[in-house]
């Protein structure tokens, strides 16, 4: 019996272990899991994302910056480039985390090359280049590497992409940045017309690749190599290379790399002499114009036409694709020029600002230096002058700071600094002279206090920039819907009031709802967020309170927690006593 109650015993321990067990993972794992699939496993980089979409204002700032930076690799693989970019430039621009930074620069890199915008692409390149060192996890540094090599190779700087990837070469030891690496490495020396050291690099870099099934990848090396085979009279090899991966490319349907290999299948081809079979893949590559921008196999599919047109006497026909492909060429060098003519000008403007803040410095330092040298050899028969001079400077120079400095006084004692409307003391101030004003000819005054609903949980959900985007909005939206001698303060820190002098209670509601409708129409995605606004509103008259500013804020206020307690977003008007 006692056998069978320590039985018991264990068997419940170790089910309410298997229970502990099974606890759900945290965000963060999930937002790590999700990274490390994303290239790997799609749909399931997708699904975990759609699950953390509805735990969303549960995560922290920095999870909330990680799920933005993933949800923008979300949109760039189903081609809204435009929608990712706004997504990264949102997160490069408030995170604090330098590696998320630094991982979407890359990204903002990769984008800005896509989109060619070579201009923008360089300020990311720039704090790469700047920010590498700092990054301790030499697999995300050469990442940002690779992204850099990648764009100066899209517009044929081969040399500054061969300076970027040794970088990588000398330390990666992660199986894709050294397929990346060592693809571009010896793309670059081809293009270059460096002498190539070994192929067996380069068939290590294929193996590296296959190794991480970067199939698409390991077949663009191909490219290169059986590229290699041909300009070096190895058509046998290059051809050999070719017809065992052409299949497998099919399949990838990825268009720029089938366009590769058929352009270098009709040349291998035609090399052996193979016209048919030569003239079958340039017709195959000219097919795939209208959807692929890469117009280098074009050209060299139209130049393989007409040497088989004029091969076979067909004189009009081999003068067609001639033209053909002096237009290619001329649209490739035109295109490749304007890149580079993007790049250099955006460095130029750059290396201009830099050369102009040198000079002002260098001036500075003359003007400098010529003062001291006048004022040395001016020292004993001009003092005097030079010190009354100097006495003058300084009191007008004083005087101008001493103005300027009670205008911004001021104004900072005034004026709210975040939405530019009056402040609490302004207002007070202001409205009392009013209401002085109007007593004395006997008119109206109504008084409309709101306060923005919920506020608190905006701060905690989307944060502190996104609060102070709906109050400049809220302050905003309403300071254009009325008069000008109306009078608008920030009293509390959402709280707003607005004073209606001549104002009887039925124009006071109507203003008082075009804010609240104003209100609720704010658009929120400039802040990087979407979510909901709304207000609600308490009106005061002075036929029900008297002059009084205080008698006006106490009934107006208790209606605006009248509004709060029907359920916010309404006007309600102050109690009839």
């Amino acid at each position: 019996m006692k056998a069978l109650k320590y039985l018991l015993v264990i068997t419940s321990i170790v089910f309410c272990c298997s229970i502990l067990a099974q606890e759900p993972p945290t965000a963060k794992a999930r937002l790590e899991l999700a990274d490390k699939l994303k290239s790997a496993d799609g749909a399931k980089f997708v699904q975990i994302l759609s699950g953390l979409e509805s735990e969303f204002d549960s995560l922290s700032i920095l999870e909330k910056y990680y799920f933005l930076y993933l949800k923008g690799y979300e949109k760039a693989l189903k081609g809204d480039l435009n929608a990712a970019e706004k997504n990264y430039r949102h997160v490069f621009d408030n995170t604090r985390d330098t590696v998320l930074k630094y991982r979407t620069a890359l990204s903002l890199v990769n984008v800005t090359a896509f989109k060619r915008e070579w201009a923008d692409g360089l300020k990311y390149i720039s704090y790469i280049d700047k920010h590498r060192e700092s990054i301790s996890d030499p697999n995300i540094r050469h990442q940002g590497l690779i992204a850099v090599a990648i764009f100066y190779d899209e517009i044929e700087y081969h040399s500054v992409t061969l300076d970027f990837v040794k970088n990588v070469l000398n330390e990666s030891q992660d199986g894709r940045n050294l397929c990346l690496a060592r693809g571009l490495y010896f793309k670059s020396q081809l293009r270059l017309n460096q002498e190539i050291e070994s192929i067996s690099h380069i068939k290590e870099a294929i193996e590296a690749c296959d190794a991480t099934k970067e199939i698409i990848l390991s077949n663009v090396i191909r490219a290169h190599l059986a590229h290699y085979y041909l300009e070096n009279g190895d058509s046998i090899k290059a051809l050999e290379l070719l017809k065992d991966n052409i299949s497998t490319v099919e399949q990838t349907n990825y268009q720029l790399l089938i366009i590769e290999f058929y352009s270098l299948l009709s040349s291998a081809y035609f090399t052996q002499n193979n016209h048919q079979d030569s003239k079958r893949y340039a017709l195959l590559t000219i097919e795939l114009e209208k959807v692929v921008k890469d117009i280098k196999p074009i050209a060299n599919a139209y130049n393989i036409l007409h040497k088989i047109s004029l091969q076979n006497n067909q004189l009009g026909e081999a003068i067609s694709y001639l033209k053909s492909y002096f237009d290619a060429e001329k649209k490739h060098f035109e295109e490749i020029n304007g890149r580079q003519l993007a790049v250099e000008s955006a460095k130029r403007q750059s290396a201009e600002k830099d050369a102009k803040i040198d000079s002002l410095n260098k001036q500075n330092q003359i003007l400098k230096l010529e003062k001291e040298l006048s004022e040395e050899t001016a020292m004993y028969n001009r003092w005097v002058i030079g010190l009354l001079v100097v006495c003058v400077t300084l009191l007008v120079a004083w005087t101008v700071y001493i103005r300027k400095a009670q205008r911004k006084l001021k104004y900072l004692a005034e004026y709210d600094s975040l939405t530019g409307i009056c402040n609490r003391a302004h207002f007070t101030q202001s409205a009392e002279a009013a209401l002085n004003l109007m007593v004395k000819s006997d008119r109206e005054v109504s008084l409309i206090l709101f306060d923005l609903d919920h506020f608190k949980k905006i701060n905690d959900s989307y944060g502190h920039p996104a609060g102070d985007f709906v109050l400049k909005e809220a302050a905003n939206v309403c300071n254009l819907n009325i008069r000008k001698i109306d009078i608008i303060g920030r009293v509390g820190g959402e709280e707003f009031a607005i004073l209606l002098p001549g104002c009887e209670i039925d124009q006071a509601v109507k203003v008082a709802e075009e804010c609240r409708l104003r209100i609720t129409e704010i658009d929120t995605s400039d802040s990087g967020f979407d979510f909901n606004v709304s207000a609600s509103f308490g009106i005061a008259n002075t036929q029900g309170t008297g002059y009084e500013l205080k008698d006006l804020v106490a009934q107006a206020d208790e209606a605006m927690y009248l509004a709060k307690r029907r359920g916010r977003n309404q006007v309600v008007v102050q109690p009839k006593e």
